[in-house]
This record gives structure tokens, sequence and C-alpha cells, in this order.
């Protein structure tokens, strides 16, 4: 980041408020006011708070999106589109009364997603519908009801339908917003000319102060992006064979799976859609996922250069200890660099993935004032060293730091504690 100075510029600030005091010094004693008659310095260190208040829209490596559906059909009425194919109910019986009462179609963009397996255990079969006289595979016993379903041990191969979908998810927060606050040291300058000094202990002061402040205020998120395969795999039944080179060779190919009969036990014959999950379907689902960590971070590099001026008052308590408080604008200028980037890491290795960013650096002029009570210390019985003390509060314009998108407020207006050491010449 870019750091700088305004070299000098302190420097001439206290030595333009040493001439106007001058002048005004002159003034006062040509007009009796009493007998000014000291130039003061002082040197220390000023704290004070900043805050920031940050607001920025998070970068994403890629923004959400999917090829289809990532879940197993419901028995939904619409077309339940994968990335290679689709689930589709259809409502018109496929086969003649009483044996079919609607149909489930698989579609497929490629014949390698028709595949065969055994199942592992029983399954409900039902009746199977083949060309000529009807055939019952499951002998009809007392008391069963037809169409009917029992366990029975599997009997033929089942053929598979395979489909599959991809998406990209975004987990974690779409925004940087948060507040950063840090104390600063700041190391000052200052010096008073005497206006009046009264025998009663009053004494009456043009002053002039220069105080440099450095922070860093940043704001960062976490967050982490998902690669995510899905395959999905459902029986067909009744079974057809296995792929039909002829027929499956034939992209975006209906396939027929008679499944309604078989998706409620206790209903003898369901006209309509049949919402229920059919069994002999079995669906298989699985996923796997590579993942991506992100690091958001917005960082506010700044320099307040800050030049007080004013009139200060001090009421000598006793020989050394002396009271009073000054007030006066105060002139801000506010130099600043501002940076935001994100970052990503492959989450299993660590492997840098890409950085994106972009920053800013300006200058800013802001006006205030400042209220604060002081109390000095002589070291020595002239009176020539001494300590100083002060509290209270400098108030400032708000600033709005707009880099693109992003946006910060920045309250530089702080309560202020003092500590330095002085001479008198």
């Amino acid at each position: 980041m870019r750091r700088k100075v305004v070299s000098g510029t302190g420097i001439g600030f206290l030595v333009c408020i040493a001439l106007l005091a001058m002048g005004t010094q002159a003034c006062l004693a040509a007009a009796g006011a009493g007998a000014a008659k000291n130039l003061s310095f002082t040197a220390g260190t000023l704290l004070r708070e900043f805050e920031a208040k940050f607001h920025a829209p998070i970068q994403h490596l890629e923004e959400e999106w999917a090829t289809g559906r990532t879940t197993i059909y419901q028995g939904e009425n619409e077309p339940f589109l994968y990335e290679d194919g689709a689930v589709i109910y259809d409502p018109l019986w496929s086969h003649p009364f009483p044996f079919g009462d609607g149909t489930a179609l698989f579609r497929v963009d490629d014949p390698s997603q028709i595949g065969q397996r055994f199942p592992d255990g029983p399954f409900p079969i039902g009746p199977i519908i083949i060309p000529g006289p009807i055939i019952i595979v499951n002998p009809l016993e007392e008391g069963d009801q037809f169409p009917f379903r029992r366990p029975v041990p599997p009997m033929l191969p089942l053929d598979t339908v395979t489909f599959h979908s991809r998406e990209h998810l975004y987990e974690g927060p779409t925004t940087i917003s948060d507040t950063d606050e840090e104390v600063v040291a700041a190391p000052f300058v200052a010096a008073h000319w005497d206006l009046v000094d009264r025998a009663d202990g009053l004494r009456i002061s043009a002053f002039g102060r220069y105080a440099l402040a450095h922070a860093e205020l940043g704001a960062s998120e976490r967050f982490r992006e998902l690669d995510r395969a899905h395959t999905f795999t459902y029986d067909e039944w009744p079974p057809r064979g296995g792929p039909d080179p002829e027929v499956d060779s034939m992209p975006m190919l209906p396939l027929l799976s008679d499944w309604i009969i078989y998706s409620n036990e206790d209903n003898l014959m369901y006209w309509g859609p049949n919402p229920a999950y059919p069994p002999t379907m079995d669906p298989r689902h699985s996923v796997s996922e590579s993942r991506v960590s992100g690091l958001a971070r917005t960082d506010l590099d700044l320099f307040l250069h800050e030049f007080a001026l004013g009139i200060e008052f001090a009421y000598e308590l006793t020989d050394r200890v002396h009271v009073g408080g000054l007030a006066g604008p105060v002139l801000g200028v506010a130099d600043w660099d501002y940076e935001y980037t994100t970052q990503w890491s492959d989450e299993a290795t660590g492997a840098p993935l890409g950085k994106w960013g972009y920053s800013k650096s300006d200058e800013d002029l802001l006006w205030g004032a400042t209220v604060e009570g002081t109390v000095a210390v002589d070291l020595d019985s002239e009176g020539r060293l001494f300590v100083e003390a002060g509290a209270g509060y400098v108030w400032y314009e708000a600033l709005d730091v707009v880099v693109g998108q992003a946006e910060t407020e920045l309250d530089l207006s702080s309560f202020v504690a003092s500590l330095g050491v002085g001479i008198r010449l």
C-alpha cells in the first residue's frame, strides 16, 4: 500500500501560528491588556479512536448454477428434468384395462444410460404383461386381491436408467458488513503564545497543534463454494431385457416403465395419477463434491493529519499547578488507501485457485472542532519545564469512502486524551 506524509506541513503550520500569535499579542499589548511574554512548545502523544463500518459485496468464483434437478423424482406431474434426460409422468394409459393406469416415462440422451442389475433381495413383482395369454408370475392364493403384489424371490434382472446433474453452490455470507475500531496514539507538537498574563494567575494564549494519526482498519468474511456431481439410478419395471440397440440408439427416446399399478398396496385398481413412491423404481442417489474456500477482505490504511487552532486559558491553582482548557476549529487531511481482495483456494489441498481485487488512494479535507481540559505541572521553580495532560472531544464531519460497489463509513470523531512535556521560552 501507498504510504505518504504531508512533509513540512506541520512545522509550517506552527510557524504561521507563532506569527499570528505575535501579531495578536502586539495588538493586546498596545491596548494595555496585560504583560504577555512567554512562547512555549509542547510535544507528546494524543490518544484517540477511529471507527469504520464496512459494506462490500463478496465476489464469487462462480455464480450459483445447476444443470438439472438435484433430487429424486417424487411423483411430480411436471417434467422432472436432469442434465441428460428426464422422468415424466404420463397420465395416459399405456396398457389396456385393467393392467395399466398410468406410466412414468424415462427419457435419456444416450443409450449408455441404460443398464441392468440383479436385485439384492425379495421385491414386489406383481403381474407381468407379455404378448399373448396373460401369465401371472405369482400364483393366486386364497385371500389374494388382483392385481396384487407380494414379496417373492427375484426372478428377472431389472433394467436401470441413470441420470446426472451438476450444480455450483455458495455457502456463507454474500456481503462484508462489519465494524472495526482502533485506538491509536498520535504524536503531536503544539505552540502556545501568551496573549494575556495577569497578576491574579489567569493566562490566555493562542495555540496551534499538529498531530499525525495512523490506523489500519479492516473487515473480512470466509465463505465456501461447492461443485457437486449428482448421479440418480432408477429401476425400470417391468424389465425390457436390457438395451435394445435398434431402439435405444435413438436419442431422447421415451422409455416406458409401468410402475403406477404397483405403487399402492391397498388399492385393487387405481385410476388417474398416483404420486405415491413406487418401490419398484428403487431410486439411488450418490453425490461427489469438491470444495473451494474463499476469503474476502476490505482494508483501509488511514493517515490523518490534524491541524487545530484556537484559544487556550489557564489558571494558576498553586505555584506549580495550572488548570485550564482550550477550544477551536480543526482541519483534518485524511489520506487513505483502500484495498478489497478475494482469494480462493482448494479446501482439500490448500492450493491457490485465484485472486481478485481492486484498490484506490485519495485524500479528503474535513472540518471539525475540539474542546479539551488541561492540567499543567511545572517541573522547576522557574516554570520553564512542565508536564501537561489533557482530555476532551474532537468532532469531525462524516467521511464516506466509496470504491466501486464497496462503501466504508469512517467516523473520526472521538474522545481524546493527551500527555506531553513542554518548555517555556
